[in-house]
């Protein structure tokens, strides 16, 4: 029966091959010194070695996709977080321009209290946005530059 590479063992696997390589030398005769099929410690250790990497790169590429999974995951949600600030926001301000009465209630203060709040987290996002932007036209002209003519034309 084949254990899966993931599978808990007491031992790892490259213990477990140099086991089985040593394993077989000892039922094996040994083979004369020009023997091509020869296997030498090093052989092993190198296979031994190879396989561990192999393994460690399947588990980082598993971890890799976890992670891109969990980040898109997370764009999505915050995405859809943020249009529904914006939805609600536009429903009461909506709302609010509707039902105007004489004294504010403590509920008309809380929704006050909550657009201000929105509408500060939009021009906080929007400030964000517009700095990104600057600064990613700053970078561009400092990578890119735009070369200066060599000989100037005049009419």
């Amino acid at each position: 029966m084949m254990q899966s590479i993931g599978a808990a063992t007491s031992t790892s696997v490259s213990t477990r091959i140099i086991q089985t390589a040593g394993e077989a030398a000892i039922k094996n005769v040994v083979p004369g010194q020009s023997d091509s099929s020869l296997i030498t410690p090093e052989d092993v250790n190198t296979r031994a070695n190879q396989v561990d990497q192999n393994i460690q790169q399947a588990q980082q590429t598993v971890e890799q996709t976890k992670t891109a999974t969990r980040t898109v995951a997370l764009t999505v949600s915050e995405g859809q977080r943020q249009k529904d600030l914006v939805d609600q926001y536009i429903a009461q301000s909506t709302e609010s321009d509707t039902n105007s009465s004489s004294t504010p209630s403590l509920t008309d203060i809380i929704e006050a209290s909550r657009k201000n709040s929105v509408t500060d987290n939009l021009n906080q996002i929007s400030n964000v946005v517009k700095g990104r932007n600057e600064l990613e036209e700053r970078f561009n002209a400092i990578t890119n530059p735009t070369p200066e003519p060599l000989v100037s034309i005049q009419a």
